[in-house]
């Protein structure tokens, strides 16, 4: 009689596992065809995306390509500026000396290309020109 509970119960309990098991593999089962089917859905889109940035891609070469034939350069490619050198760009300073400093300055050349060394050394227009050169130093560092 023992041996009829004991299978009994036996039974059972593989009957239990039998329906968490049938359950598990229907899950696993809806679960695979869902990721094939959003794969391939999935799979389209980044098809759409790559065909999209391919059009921008070719478009941005042409319009280089005619920058580049218009102006004859030669260069291959042109490139969009890096965050490198926009940073740089940005420390740039641009002094543009007025006419009337550049009237100076050329006068200030002439005056000491006819000056000797010493002379050069002593003068107010050498000190001027000197002053002048540093700010123009500056401009290009």
């Amino acid at each position: 009689m023992t041996d009829a509970i004991f299978e009994l119960e036996r039974k059972k309990k593989d009957e239990e596992k039998k329906k968490r098991d049938e359950e598990r593999i229907q899950q696993l089962m809806m679960d695979n065809n869902n990721k094939w089917e959003n794969s391939g859905r999935m799979n389209s889109i980044l098809r759409d995306k790559f065909r999209t940035k391919k059009k921008e891609r070719e478009a941005k070469q042409a319009e280089n390509d005619k920058i580049i034939n218009k102006y004859r350069l030669g260069v291959t490619q042109l490139q969009e500026p890096s965050e490198e050198d926009n940073v740089q760009a940005k420390k740039v300073r641009l002094d543009r000396l007025s006419s009337k400093d550049n009237r100076k300055l050329n006068e200030l050349k002439k005056a000491t290309a006819i000056s000797t060394e010493e002379e050069k050394g002593k003068s107010a227009a050498s000190r001027h020109l000197r002053k002048l050169a540093a700010q123009k130093h500056n401009f290009f560092t």
